[in-house]
């Protein structure tokens, strides 16, 4: 909660240019969406890393222990797993940004629409807030597509280099 008391009183301070070149509606799903994500990376995402760095290890000393010619043959395409990562974790942030800048244009527009509904109607302008509403929906189904694909290829590559590794050892 301080964190995002911090976030809160650094956008009362900043200049009234600020909002009129921004949606509401974004800037407050920013707001809680980067909160979230600090929280998210501080409580699961580092002690998922340090299990899995653990069981690397433990696996490494048992496979060392066992036979070290098989450990070394193993060994060897650790390079190319974590290579896997270092060329897809790049593109699935940059995804993942895309995605999150995507939901802040939604909720931008979801906020003005919803607050406006009156003025809205009294305009007939209903079809059009649909057709831009629908647009940015598409686009933010087309980026969670490109992302999901990223994610499969990603995955499929480690995996291919993990099931070499168990046919090594076979």
């Amino acid at each position: 909660t301080a964190l995002r008391q911090d976030r809160f009183e650094h956008l009362q301070r900043v200049s009234l240019s600020f909002y009129s070149a921004n949606q509401s509606g974004s800037l407050v799903f920013t707001l809680m969406q980067e909160v979230h994500g600090i929280n998210g990376l501080v409580h699961g995402g580092v002690m998922l890393v340090l299990i899995d760095l653990f069981q690397l290890a433990v696996a490494t000393v048992l496979l060392v222990h066992l036979s070290a010619p098989l450990a070394a043959a193993v060994l060897i395409l650790m390079p190319l797993y974590l290579l896997t990562f270092r060329l897809f974790n790049p593109r699935l942030r940059r995804a993942s940004e895309e995605i999150q800048q995507s939901l802040g244009r939604m909720s931008g527009k979801l906020q003005e629409s919803i607050a406006g509904v009156s003025l809205v109607r009294s305009l007939g302008g209903e079809h059009l807030e649909s057709t831009q509403f629908r647009r940015l929906d598409e686009q933010h189904l087309d980026l969670v597509i490109k992302q999901s694909h990223l994610g499969h290829s990603m995955g499929a590559t480690s995996e291919l280099f993990v099931h070499m590794g168990t046919a090594v050892i076979i």
